[in-house]
């Protein structure tokens, strides 16, 4: 019986990529006209901000650094040179559009439908406390999860995959592993390792990935789910 539901928040909860177009196409036409699509820019962009935030997560950098190496080495990786001083405009630019983010379609119903019918629900999400929480708070997300279950990774002190950020919220939540579902849109960080924690997956697959790793329910829209619990 299912008990708690949980939701990975960047890219599942909102639209990341709407922040990072905004910031790149200002970025274009008043720093560094690149001339890519935005669609190549962001690629190398979120493999280097996974790298060194993976560097951050493991004590090897400052959180100041890895959000401006990650910006330096996107533009290096695409033979463009931008200083320090315009990796901070870029930076400043994100955390103004972050101030702007709003829920994916359907999720407000969704929210609201869970909330009416008791279930626990919860965020498990990576990244620094201050920037975690001052998105979930723009989203106002507290009108359905209590602060106390927004489970962030620098507070825990564990990353998603750690299967140990999965056992803290699990404890955290005192109930059985197959009670709980979660979704989110990382095959790697966030559905593989909750089916391995014995709960169940849900794949949002927002931007059609070829998915071969976990047989498990995925959806598009969340739409989908309304009804199904």
């Amino acid at each position: 019986m299912i008990q708690a539901i949980g939701f990975d928040l960047d890219d599942t909860l909102y639209d990341r990529y709407e922040i990072y177009r905004n910031v790149y196409q200002i970025m274009e036409t008043t720093i560094c006209e690149t001339g890519l699509t935005f669609e190549e820019f962001n690629k190398h962009y979120q493999f280097y901000s996974a790298h060194e935030y993976q560097l951050f997560s493991e004590g090897k950098k400052s959180k100041l650094d890895y959000q401006l190496d990650r910006v330096l080495a996107t533009y290096e990786s695409v033979h463009f040179s931008i200083n320090k001083e315009e990796a901070v405009i870029f930076n400043a630019l994100y955390e103004y559009y972050r101030t702007k983010i709003v829920f994916r379609p359907n999720v407000t119903a969704l929210m609201n439908e869970l909330k009416e019918k008791n279930y626990q629900l919860f965020v498990l999400t990576n990244g620094t406390s201050d920037g975690q929480n001052n998105k979930l708070q723009t989203l106002g997300i507290d009108q359905y999860i209590e602060p106390n279950k927004w489970f962030i990774s620098e507070e825990i002190g564990f990353s998603k995959p750690d299967k140990r950020i999965f056992d803290y919220v699990q404890q955290s939540l005192a109930i059985s592993n197959e009670s709980i579902v979660f979704i989110g849109d990382h095959l790697v960080n966030d559905c593989l390792p909750a089916a391995q924690q014995g709960w169940t997956p849900i794949y949002f697959n927002f931007d059609n990935q070829e998915n071969n790793q976990l047989d498990c329910q995925e959806i598009h829209h969340f739409s989908e789910l309304l009804g199904q619990f």
